[in-house]
């Protein structure tokens, strides 16, 4: 019974430690000037979603493809954007995934 008292005290602690972290995070983000370092800050969850939505804002290559999405193609494509991000922090995100883009276009035309 004594555990009770303790955990109400570690969640009451903790909660509005929570809500502040949750609060800090940005509820809107800019995608124009974004950079490598700026995206790599972002929250994982929020990355991905930040990539899939340039690369169908800028970079979508046909129309029919719109509807359809290779994941194993889309975690390569991530893997390869963190690591060219990490090479040139300072460098425009957008530009960025365009040329990861163009480099896995490439590779996959000469197989």
């Amino acid at each position: 019974m004594k555990s009770i008292p303790l955990l109400v005290l570690v969640a009451v602690t903790l909660g509005p430690i929570r809500a502040r972290a949750e609060a800090a995070q940005p509820k809107r983000v800019s995608l124009k000037n974004l950079t490598c370092q700026q995206y790599e800050d972002l929250p994982g969850d929020i990355r991905s979603m930040v990539a899939a939505w340039i690369h169908g804002f800028y970079y979508r290559e046909r129309w029919k493809d719109a509807w359809m999405l290779d994941i194993d193609q889309a975690r390569r494509t991530l893997a390869a954007l963190d690591e060219a991000c990490k090479e040139t922090p300072e460098a425009s995100f957008r530009y960025k995934l365009g040329e990861v883009l163009k480099k896995r276009r490439a590779a996959e035309g000469s197989r």
